[in-house]
């Protein structure tokens, strides 16, 4: 069952509806296909189900369920809850989890450890017990798949390393170099933010130099959840503390495009992205907004709700709301 909570949504859509904010959108976006005529309607946001946790590391979305991997003294663990609501089921406690990702039908995720201890799992999505890919991994932080393969960046040596499903072999994609951090995969490419100056970087999903596309500026405190990526063109918030955060797209060819106005504090946490949209949660008055992929004004869409992971998919936009607890949350279209 699923339980309707109580965050202010001013923006369902460029449908009559009173409250709606920014509903322009360009004809294309760089790199990534055409737009949409205006914002997404959606549904009220309802609650999926609560996790026994501080904070969120990390939350991907299958095709029957929402992953979460939470922070926290005695609460680090990675629990799941079904798309439609219900019990949220534990499936790997005390364990530092941080980055989190769909392969094909299973989830994977790379716990840290201390130094060089970290790991690799991953668990069918219908079920059954997770399985460990890799060990004695360098500090791992970030996670993505496109799929046939598994990509995640180590710290600790300053590398990014692709992982061939379903047995490996594992091999380095690039580095040492800088502090790679969040990563993300797109139509063959494999996209990365060094966290020591905010840059974003690429390389081939088959290998090949590895290449610094420009310099936005994202967020480095969005360690496992900071970008995403979509055709060739890869999307990260920007933030300067104290200051306003705009949504970046920096484009393989080395462009670097500003696509909304932005918001005070504004994405400072996780950025998920569709065909026509980027959405990203803000502290400052605990919004979620939402930004044309082709560039356009910010709209927020929901209001009240204290989040830093986000997923998009086709049937809605859910996220990881924290305060005592971590409530996992689904805003349908």
């Amino acid at each position: 069952m699923t339980a309707t909570r109580a965050p202010l949504v001013l923006a369902i859509g460029c449908l009559g509806v009173a409250l709606t904010l920014g509903c322009s959108a360009s004809d294309s976006a760089p790199g990534g296909g055409g737009q949409a005529s205006g914002t997404p309607a959606w549904k009220t946001p309802v609650a999926l189900g609560d996790v026994n946790a501080h904070g969120v590391r990390s939350l991907a979305v299958s095709a029957t369920h929402v992953y979460v991997t939470t922070s926290g003294v005695g609460t680090e663990q990675v629990a799941r809850v079904a798309k439609d609501g219900g019990a949220v089921e534990v499936i790997s406690a005390d364990q530092s989890a941080y980055g989190i990702t769909v392969a094909g039908e299973q989830v994977c995720w790379v716990n840290r450890g201390v130094g060089a201890t970290g790991e690799a799992w991953c668990m069918p999505d219908a079920g059954g017990a997770p399985t460990r890919l890799a060990d004695n991994l360098n500090d791992p932080m970030g996670i993505a798949s496109d799929g046939s393969n598994l990509v995640w960046t180590t710290v600790g040596d300053s590398s990014v390393s692709k992982f061939v499903l379903p047995s490996g072999p594992l091999q380095t994609l690039a580095g040492p170099l800088g502090s790679p951090t969040a990563v993300a995969t797109a139509s063959g490419n494999v996209f990365w933010i060094d966290a020591t100056d905010g840059s974003v970087w690429s390389v081939g999903m088959d290998g090949g130099s590895a290449k610094k596309l420009g310099s936005p500026k994202c967020n480095a405190s969005a360690v496992a959840f900071g970008l995403a990526a979509r055709g060739s063109v890869a999307y990260c918030g920007s933030w300067i503390a104290g200051g306003a955060g705009s949504v970046m797209a920096v484009s393989l060819d080395g462009t670097v495009t500003k696509l909304g106005p932005g918001q005070v504090y504004g994405p400072s946490g996780g950025i998920a992205v569709d065909d026509s949209f980027a959405y990203w949660p803000s502290p400052m008055g605990a919004k979620i907004f939402s930004t044309p992929l082709g560039g356009g004004d910010d709209t927020m869409l929901v209001q009240g709700e204290t989040a830093e992971a986000i997923a998009v998919d086709a049937t809605g936009l859910y996220w990881a709301a924290y305060g005592t607890t971590v409530t996992i949350m689904k805003m349908a279209r």
